[in-house]
């Protein structure tokens, strides 16, 4: 079971690092506020903040892998398409 493990455990870590930062900072940042304030303020400052994703420097790099993975079979983890 380790080395079972330990292959799917390095593939999940690779998507996870596959996550452009920007998005993955303006993410966490949203969900922690969504806690404290009124939806309506959080979601105009989701706006913002995809438009900084979008900008971002990684987004092509991002792009590149997800069209990989998508063109790849699926290893059925419900990460990939």
């Amino acid at each position: 079971p380790g080395a079972v493990f330990h292959g799917g455990g390095l593939g999940h870590v690779q998507k996870l690092l596959d996550i452009p930062k920007a998005a993955a900072l303006h993410a966490k940042h949203l969900m922690r506020e969504s806690f404290e304030r009124p939806f309506d303020d959080v979601l105009a400052e989701s706006a913002e903040r995809l438009a900084d994703c979008l900008q971002s420097p990684d987004l092509d790099l991002a792009r590149e892998r997800w069209q990989a993975r998508r063109d790849s079979p699926g290893d059925g983890d419900g990460i990939a398409p």
